[in-house]
């Protein structure tokens, strides 16, 4: 009897954790590695690489067929770019670590890839809260609005069409090989997805929405973790306007000043709570947002010298 022969992966999964404060493994992992290990091991053409970008190990260590690497220290763009340089297989699979693919997820990424064969295809699977986390009243404004990731996947949404980003999409690796690395520069889990989709888009990419392809989003996002992550993405922002020329339109007038923005925000939080009403807390929640967009930018421009 001849040696057994192993097929090269024809899909890569590759599944980046941005580093947490406190270093800790959060249960969504767990869960992801686990269902994303029983796809993997349903078929003999799949291989699994987790880029660990936090402190310390994963505990417990993911069994076969998922492949650790630790960077510690990175943030999420320069992660993917290392999952991609410890995986071979033709078509990448992207998938947040708190994004827990649904049954048949990995199944509609194949078989809409199968059945266009171009290689500029890129497929996007929505991420969408679970019952209970999105019967949280801001959690379901997030993610109805589309202010969560930047494009709906609760409500028709123009903003859909060519939206990219790397939390559950999967395309061909030479697409990404034509479209350089992912950004690694904006200190943190923001814009590395937006640039990269302009990038694609530029190219020529066909990226389509595929409701198929659904992954649980296993993130009970609080208020205050938000209005964190929107100020990094202002500072994000900062950086790509002094080195790509200002060519991105931002979600807020940011020639209006911070502290008028503030003000504005203040008010539209007085009226919501005074009359109430799901519209008023909606008007609150963006006004909140862009407004601490607009601190994070102006406060990275100052540290510039800009």
């Amino acid at each position: 009897m001849g040696p057994v022969v192993t097929p090269p992966p024809a899909v890569a999964i590759l599944v980046v954790a941005d580093r947490a404060p406190d270093g800790a493994t959060s249960p969504s992992l767990a869960a992801v590695l686990d269902a994303v290990g029983s796809a993997a091991r349903a078929r003999d053409d799949v291989e699994v690489v987790l880029v660990d970008g936090r402190d310390g190990a994963v505990a417990p260590a993911p069994p076969p067929p998922v492949r650790v690497v630790a960077a510690p220290g990175a943030h999420r763009g320069a992660l993917r770019n290392v999952a991609l340089a410890h995986s071979v297989a033709p078509l990448v699979w992207m998938l947040g670590d708190d994004i827990v693919p649904h049954e048949g997820c990995l199944a509609a990424h194949l078989a809409a890839h199968a059945a266009d064969d171009r290689g500029d295809l890129v497929v996007v699977g929505p991420s969408l809260f679970p019952p209970a986390l999105r019967a949280d009243p801001f959690r379901r404004w997030l993610e109805d609005d589309g202010a969560l990731f930047g494009a709906s996947f609760t409500r028709p949404d123009p903003r859909r069409d060519g939206f990219f980003y790397g939390a559950n999409t999967s395309l061909r690796r030479a697409l990404l090989a034509r479209a350089g690395p992912f950004r690694a520069d904006f200190g943190g889990p923001v814009l590395d997805d937006d640039e990269m989709g302009g990038r694609l888009r530029a190219l020529g990419a066909r990226i389509v929405f595929e409701p198929a392809a659904a992954g649980s989003h296993e993130h009970p996002v609080t208020w205050e973790e938000r209005r964190a992550a929107v100020r990094g993405h202002g500072r994000a922002a900062a950086t790509f306007d002094a080195t790509a020329g200002g060519s991105v339109r931002w979600p807020v007038d940011l020639s209006r000043s911070p502290t008028g923005l503030a003000w504005r925000a203040w008010v539209a939080a007085l009226r919501a709570r005074v009359l109430g009403g799901e519209a008023r807390r909606a008007h609150a929640y963006r006004r909140r947002l862009q407004a601490d967009f607009a601190a994070g930018y102006h406060a990275a421009r100052r540290r510039r010298g800009r």
